[in-house]
């Protein structure tokens, strides 16, 4: 008996070292992963988390992380420092140092170096000056970026949900990090879940966690989900509306009471989760499609922010223009500084379909391509060029059918003064517009 008292107080004095440690490494800046002989991951920060986000780490392997021609070194049971490599193209340093037990490599503690991450998407959590994304990251002027940057301040500390809408590369993600960065929780963890990039059948597993033999496949000593990784935190669900239905009523009574059991769990867990959603699709037709339920959408549309598309921020674009050059040309050390006033006209009347993402990746492009320190017409994209014709020839048939209309209009009911305000009553425009659509062909 007095050693089963032995061994169970020594386990739990082991269980809570090891909490103290995982506590520990979230205090820490840099990635750090701890994994065993075989490459299998038993500890990880959230800090990595984030940078693997697009990864499954269902069975939590470096396998799945890194490339196969690192995993030697990293594994070889010697001091690794440096060593240059990229993940999903962002450039990082990885240093390890082996774990000895008998003289043995039984594993292998793994630091990913903050000061060569590049955060992927080029700027999902910071600015071009490298300081947290804020609100004074978000440029514009315009009265609706004004009253979106005035209702964040109101409910920046707020527990309530938030339904982030707008079209694809307008910003949701950097939006959610702004507000995350502005509240009582910035220094808590940003958790992101891209509910496209998650297969179906671990949809479940990846929120909520599981737990010891929950499936086959399953990590013997269970893993917890987003959600408690989010705990005190914010959870970021990205591309809300391609959730599974199936799952959306255990979300609901997530979002409704803050607890939930992990998958082959029977103990409640309660968690303090902030929730943010994103999505670039309409709710409203989804849950006329039966393919969204309308109780979700209420419990998260508490506070709803709608991102206006870049069309929609013309007065904003030049500053946005001016932004990302400066950006990208202290980032790729060209000396490019300007914009010929052609480009910024092209620029300001562009409808741009990818919104702001494609705004940057011309820019991006430009500085790339530029032979001088100023930014021309030939330094823009291909696609951009062909996408700019294509507009102007259906603009000049549009004017063509116009005008034919017009001549039409008059022919039916005469050239004199009457006919012609006949005509342009008829039409729906004004006399002087009549005049003066007639004299500009």
């Amino acid at each position: 008996i007095s050693k089963t008292i032995y061994y169970k107080n020594k386990s739990m004095h082991l269980d809570s070292y090891i909490n103290a440690v995982i506590s520990a490494f979230e205090l820490i800046d840099d990635g750090l992963i701890v994994a065993d002989s075989n490459g299998d991951i038993s500890i990880i920060n959230n800090y990595a988390l984030e940078l693997f986000s697009s990864c499954n780490l269902h069975t939590k392997s470096l396998y799945q992380l890194f490339n196969k021609n690192i995993l030697p070194a990293v594994l070889s049971g010697h001091n690794i420092s440096n060593l240059s490599t990229k993940i999903n193209s962002t450039k990082i340093k990885i240093s390890s140092m082996p774990i000895f037990e008998n003289n043995k490599s039984i594993g292998t503690v793994i630091r990913i170096s903050n000061k060569s991450i590049n955060v992927p998407n080029k700027d999902t959590s910071f600015s071009k000056d490298n300081k947290p994304f804020s609100l004074n990251s978000i440029i514009g002027k315009g009265k609706q970026i004004q009253n979106i940057k005035n209702k964040i301040v109101k409910i920046q500390n707020s527990p309530s949900t938030i339904l982030i809408t707008g079209e694809t590369g307008t910003g949701k993600g950097l939006l959610a990090k702004a507000i995350h960065n502005e509240s009582s929780r910035k220094n808590k963890p940003f958790i992101t879940v891209n509910c496209t990039s998650i297969p179906e059948n671990l949809f479940e597993s990846e929120l909520f966690g599981y737990e010891t033999g929950a499936f086959t496949g399953a990590k013997k000593e269970g893993k917890p989900g987003k959600f408690e990784l989010a705990n005190e935190g914010t959870l970021f669900l990205d591309e809300i509306g391609e959730m599974p239905l199936n799952l959306q009523s255990k979300l609901l009574s997530v979002l409704q009471d803050s607890t939930f059991e992990r998958v082959g769990g029977i103990t409640p867990i309660n968690v303090d989760v902030r929730i943010i959603a994103a999505t670039n699709k309409n709710l409203l037709k989804l849950i006329e499609a039966k393919q969204f339920r309308s109780d979700l959408y209420y419990r998260l549309n508490v506070i709803p922010i709608e991102i206006p598309s870049l069309k929609e921020r013309r007065d904003d674009i030049v500053d946005i223009a001016d932004n990302f050059l400066s950006m990208y040309s202290k980032k790729l050390n060209r000396n490019v500084n300007a914009f010929e006033d052609e480009v910024l006209e092209i620029f300001t009347r562009h409808n741009w379909p990818g919104n702001i993402r494609q705004l940057e990746n011309t820019i991006e492009y430009a500085v790339n391509i530029a032979d001088s320190d100023i930014i021309s017409f030939n330094d823009l994209p291909e696609d951009l060029l062909a996408s700019i014709e294509s507009n102007e020839r259906n603009g000049n048939k549009v004017k063509e059918n116009e005008y034919n209309l017009i001549i039409e209009t008059v022919n039916k009911y005469g050239w004199d003064v009457n006919g012609k305000t006949l005509a342009a009553k008829e039409l729906g425009i004004g006399i002087r517009t009549l005049y003066r659509k007639l004299n500009n062909k």
